[in-house]
């Protein structure tokens, strides 16, 4: 498993230098990566071998553990060498995911339709429509108020998302860059995300809706899929490898 480190540099923050940084895990597959970034410093992670080739998401179950969505294919990922574990392809098109509590959500991107994943199978059970084929979904996040956020790569915007039906709840953010497909819940009430063929990091206030760079130079290409946990002080490198299950989780 390879791994290499690169510093990032701070350019705004939006969030009080008092806030919480966050650890965020995100899919980069321009090089087939998974990757962590420390928002506090910039240091940026990648493991290889862990199957990244498509379009897709990941997050955190209850438990600590790592999964991996792309375009149907359900993996769950060790990132300590511990090798991953391939549970199934429900064939849908699906190049977003997000657990809330214990119910996993994914985003079809060509019907427009949410889906509920099961962990075990990789099966889909339709739970609603969030738009149509024109309102496509790449990637989704939550946080433990039982919110989820959808952000839309056509619209260049952010929606709520009903998380019992699956149904648009309506625009939250928009003035987006172009081509974003991530997107994670930060600990500050934001969500970060990192566009596709950019290598900066952004912050979306929540509260106001302001956009903000904050790290720029990242050593990725082409980001699909982004999470975040809440390191403890000072550790940020053990967090990367083994202290997944110690901390506490942010999607």
């Amino acid at each position: 498993m390879g791994k290499f480190a690169l510093t990032g540099v701070a350019i705004s923050f939006a969030i009080a230098a008092t806030a919480s940084a966050d650890v965020l895990y995100g899919m980069d597959i321009s090089d087939g990566s998974i990757f962590t970034l420390d928002t506090s410093n910039g240091q940026l992670d990648k493991f290889f071998g862990h199957g990244v080739n498509n379009f897709g998401g990941l997050d955190f179950d209850a438990a600590g553990n790592l999964y991996m969505e792309q375009f149907g294919a359900l993996s769950k990922i060790d990132l300590g060498g511990g090798g991953d574990t391939q549970i199934g392809n429900n064939g849908l098109a699906l190049e977003s995911f997000t657990i809330l509590g214990n119910t996993p959500y994914s985003a079809d991107v060509f019907d427009g339709n949410m889906y509920n994943i099961d962990l075990n199978n990789a099966s889909a059970s339709l739970l609603g429509s969030y738009g149509d084929t024109n309102t496509r979904i790449c990637d989704l996040a939550d946080d433990d108020a039982n919110r989820i956020w959808g952000v839309r790569i056509f619209q260049q915007d952010v929606i709520q998302i009903d998380p019992a039906t699956g149904a648009n709840l309506g625009v939250v953010a928009s003035g987006l860059p172009a081509n974003v497909t991530s997107l994670a819940y930060g600990s500050n009430n934001n969500l970060w995300f990192i566009p596709a063929f950019e290598t900066t990091l952004y912050s979306l206030d929540l509260g106001n809706g302001q956009i903000t760079a904050v790290l720029q130079g990242l050593n990725v290409t082409h980001v699909t899929g982004l999470t975040s946990r809440v390191p403890a002080p000072g550790s940020a490198a053990l967090l990367a490898v083994a202290g997944l299950a110690a901390t506490r989780r942010r999607r």
